[in-house]
Order: C-alpha cells, then structure tokens, then sequence
C-alpha cells in the first residue's frame, strides 16, 4: 500500500496496488528522488505543481460567460438534445465576424459542440432568442426555435 502525505484536516490515502504495479512505483520515487534531490512524495510533487500550475488561472476566473448558461438553464440548445454539460458557443463564429454578445452565444453540450456543429453536423443560425437549426450535412430535420419545419 502506498499512503499519501497525511495533514491536519485530511487522513491519508490508502491505494492497493499489485506487487508489479508497487515495483514500479517504487522504481518511479526513487528515480524522482534522485532527480530532485529531495525525500517529499512524488504524488506531493505532482499536486503541488497542478496546484502552483492552475491556481493562478482559477483565482482570476471571470465567468463572463454566466449570464448565458443561466439564461440557456444549463442545458444544451440542440432541440433533439437533452444533456447538460453545456459549454458556450458562438453562432456566428469570432472567425466568421461573430462577437462575444449574448446574442451571438448559445450553450451546446460537447457533443453537439465539437462533434456536430464544428464538423458540419449541425447548423444553428439566427440569434439566442430566435434560433434556426438544420440537422444533418444535408438536413433531414429544420427546426425554428422548438417548431420542427418539415
């Protein structure tokens, strides 16, 4: 079992490796030790430097983007979609014209973000408060707002 740096407020990590996986581990710290020159843990090494890597980034987080997935009820757009691990989307891309207002933005999953829009999947156009959605590379479904078209 490998433990993980107890502290004040938090117990320790307990972890069941196999005997091999153990070796290795082991192998690692030890290669670790001698790089760094220091006895400290290398999982302690390695949150520390996510940490001092992110920390600067989230303590300056400006989610202007909150007013959009409050307004889209953080759910994805897509009228034939129900999942909510929204993301924001520009209807008319930055690199098409488009501009970072509320108007422009809509919230899509992952999926229908990366997979479907940006590979020509889907098309959304028109506006957050009157969009139009054509699905399929040569549309089988129209849909205005929530009213499919044909």
């Amino acid at each position: 079992m490998l433990q993980g740096l107890p502290t004040a407020s938090a117990p320790p990590i307990l972890l069941r490796l196999s005997d091999e996986l153990y070796a290795h581990w082991r192998t690692i710290e030890e290669e670790f030790h001698a790089l760094a020159g220091v006895r400290s843990s290398f999982i302690a090494f390695m949150c520390l430097s996510l940490w001092s890597t992110w920390l600067p980034f989230l303590e300056a987080w400006d989610d202007k983007w909150a007013h959009v997935y409050r307004r889209d009820r953080h759910r994805c757009q897509n009228p034939v979609c129900t999942r909510h691990d929204a993301t924001p989307h520009h209807i008319v891309f930055r690199a098409h014209g488009g501009g970072d207002e509320a108007e422009n933005m809509v919230t899509l999953c992952s999926w229908c973000h990366l997979e479907s829009v940006h590979r020509g999947r889907i098309r959304v156009e028109g506006t957050a408060r009157a969009l139009s959605w054509r699905l399929g590379r040569r549309p089988t479904l129209e849909v205005q707002e929530r009213t499919r078209l044909n």
